[in-house]
């Protein structure tokens, strides 16, 4: 018949108070390196790509000027109220980043 014994607990070699533990010390070229497995992980992908898609999704819904200015005039005639909002931000123009001629962004 086998004995009915309780292990006996091993105590870990780390210290408890998690405090005093610490990590190698990192320099430039390991903050570099960290930065950069950061930025191309998956995750970071994730959120980036959910960012553009929320970026892009009030494109889809308002009219452009550069598409069709006759609809981005009945938009803002159908919605005086939106309409004043909508132009002071810009939403119905499309401005290419600083520098660029128009004709690279529409």
């Amino acid at each position: 018949m086998a004995s009915t014994q309780t292990p006996e607990r091993i105590e870990p070699s780390y210290p408890k108070d998690r405090t005093t533990l610490g990590g190698p010390r990192l320099g430039p070229a390991g903050w570099a390196r960290w930065a950069w497995r950061q930025l191309t992980s998956m995750r970071t992908a994730i959120y980036l790509l959910l960012l553009l898609a929320a970026a892009a999704f009030p494109g889809s819904i308002f009219p452009q000027r550069s598409v069709d200015p006759v609809q981005v005039r009945t938009f803002f005639e159908n919605n005086p109220d939106v309409a004043p909002w909508l132009d002071r931000v810009s939403s119905s123009t499309c401005s290419p980043p600083h520098g660029l001629p128009r004709s690279t962004c529409c």
